[in-house]
Parts: structure tokens; C-alpha cells; sequence
């Protein structure tokens, strides 16, 4: 299948040479393994929500879920919840907020998503940022997966925000509930909870040498 795709694909299609074509073949084909592997894990051990609305300052249950954040903290940036510096800013109309329910109407978790700052702002195609809490994320407060360096390895604020939904008992991932170029493509990069670069450096390392 490797072979064939590298053929058919990133040689006939795309023009590369034949063993870039064998190491991107390789690459790409893991990556899909890879994705499908995580999303039948998240389906196992954990579901859905049974439905996704807008952030309601009127429903006692997302307002109860924000006086008390509980997830992964996004690489130091901004998550739903809470009166630090690190909250989203409600006011900025770049700032948009997700309930997660369940069948009961109890807000099981809260997504929220706003435009990068910084260097990112000149840019037309600016990426989002991400963060989330979850009811049932185990322990209190918002908690650090990785160091803020980690993003070069691991993943970003994306990859935390699942991790901080799978922990919570949701298979919900912020790719189907904030679909976006940035989400799409470190999901592609990091898969959906990060730390698949260094697999894919092996994989193309290995096809390189294998060819």
C-alpha cells in the first residue's frame, strides 16, 4: 500500500521524486492510521456529547461550570472559566464559547476559541486558539500536560484542549467543534493528542533508508 500510493499518488500525481515520494507515502498513510487508531480509542472509553450549543450565561449549568474551571491548561494560554488574566475575555467578539450536553441537559464541558495574538494578527489566515473545561476532568483547577516548549514536539493548544475533553468522558474533539485550517492541520501534525511528530520522523527516516 505504501508503494502503490507512493507511485500512484506523490510520484505520478504530485511529481516528487521517487524516494521523496516513498518517505511521504509512509508518513501520510501512519498519520491516517494513526488518526483512526485515536478516534476509535476516544469512542471506547469515551462518548459524545449529546449535543453542542452556544455558551448560555443564563443556564445555571455552563454558568456553574465556569465558576470552576478543571482541565488541561492550554500551553499557558487563555480557557474558558474562572476570574484569572488567563480567561477568555468575553467581551472580544473574536471570543466564541461552546456548551457540551448530555442527554439530561447538564453542560458536561466548554469550549472556547479566539484569534492568536501577536505576530499571528498581520497575518489574513490567522490561526485560532483554543482551551477547554470539563465537568468530570479528574481532580480541580487547571492543570499543565506539557511544558510551553512542548508545542514543538507534542502539540499545541488544540491537541490540550482534547486531551482535556478525553479526560472529561468526551470523544469530542475541537477539530469537529471549531473546524478551522489551524485545527485541521495540527491535528494532521500532532494527531488528535499530541506526540505523533517524532513517529512521523521515524516513519520517513525509515522509508528513506528502506528505499
Amino acid at each position: 500500500m505504501i508503494a502503490r500510493a507512493g507511485n500512484e499518488f506523490f510520484d505520478d500525481a504530485l511529481g516528487m521524486r521517487p524516494k521523496a515520494a516513498r518517505m511521504w507515502s509512509n508518513i501520510t498513510l501512519h498519520a491516517a492510521a494513526t488518526l483512526g487508531f485515536e478516534a476509535f480509542y476516544a469512542n471506547v472509553f469515551a462518548d459524545p456529547a449529546a449535543a453542542t450549543s452556544d455558551y448560555d450565561s443564563s443556564n445555571a449549568s455552563d454558568v456553574s461550570l465556569m465558576d470552576n474551571p478543571k482541565g488541561f491548561d492550554p500551553l499557558g494560554g487563555r480557557f474558558p472559566g474562572g476570574d484569572s488574566k488567563k480567561a477568555f475575555d468575553l467581551s472580544n467578539i473574536d471570543i466564541s464559547l461552546k456548551s457540551l450536553s448530555s442527554n439530561y441537559g447538564e453542560t458536561l464541558a466548554i469550549v472556547g476559541k479566539g484569534n492568536v495574538q501577536g505576530a499571528f494578527k498581520s497575518l489574513s489566515l490567522i490561526p485560532q486558539h483554543t482551551g477547554a473545561i470539563a465537568k468530570n476532568f479528574p481532580g480541580s483547577g487547571m492543570k499543565f500536560l506539557w511544558p510551553g516548549w512542548g508545542r514543538a514536539i507534542f502539540g499545541t493548544c488544540h491537541q490540550v484542549t482534547n486531551a482535556t475533553l478525553l479526560a472529561g468522558g468526551l470523544s469530542n474533539t475541537v477539530a469537529g467543534i471549531f473546524p478551522h485550517y489551524s485545527t485541521w492541520a495540527t491535528t494532521a501534525l500532532y494527531g488528535n493528542y499530541g506526540g505523533q511528530v517524532g513517529g512521523y520522523i521515524y516513519q520517513g527516516s525509515k522509508a528513506r533508508d528502506e528505499y
